[in-house]
């Protein structure tokens, strides 16, 4: 960061006559820095202030673009983004976080042996397997639907649960 001062301003201002060094700058302002540099020391006055306007302007035009799509949803869309984010903010966002976590590092579940005791569990279980088997069937249809499957595994898993909970709003 450049200091002003007297050596500062006069090395900016360019040889006089009677003195050689750098060539002449040809856009300078009053105070001797030119002006790309004067913008760059003068946006960064009184400690980071400069910095700290940049930084919130960045948030202000993301919760501009973010508002304005959300408006140009249809009323029961919206709910659904209420919905996912609100799901986001309870203390079982975290919990879920972990426990994908944990699935997607079990050694070995990619094998069949794995899942003998999910398998059990899921047998005993008739109402939560009618769910998993309406959310498996939708994600063929989906990928039956497309016609150039570009939807990852996840993603459209992540299109039939929002449908799922736009299907609630209004069916």
């Amino acid at each position: 960061m450049p200091v002003q001062s007297w050596g500062h301003s006069h090395y900016w201002a360019g040889p006089t006559s009677s003195q050689v060094g750098p060539p002449n700058v040809p856009i300078y302002i009053t105070s001797g820095y030119p002006s790309w540099q004067g913008g760059v020391v003068l946006a960064s006055g009184f400690g980071g202030v400069g910095a700290r306007l940049a930084v919130w302007w960045v948030q202000w035009r993301w919760l501009w673009r973010f508002g304005r799509r959300v408006q140009a949803l249809a009323a029961p869309d919206r709910v659904v983004v209420e919905r996912v984010i609100g799901a986001m903010e309870t203390p079982v966002w975290p919990l879920a976080q972990a426990s994908v976590a944990r699935t997607a590092h079990t050694l070995g579940f990619n094998r069949p042996e794995a899942w003998i005791a999910l398998h059990r569990m899921l047998k005993h279980d008739h109402v939560e397997n009618e769910n998993r088997f309406r959310h498996l069937e939708a994600c063929r249809l989906l990928r039956g639907n497309l016609v150039t499957s570009t939807l990852s595994n996840p993603e459209c898993h992540l299109m039939v649960e929002l449908a799922y909970h736009r299907y609630t709003v209004r069916p």
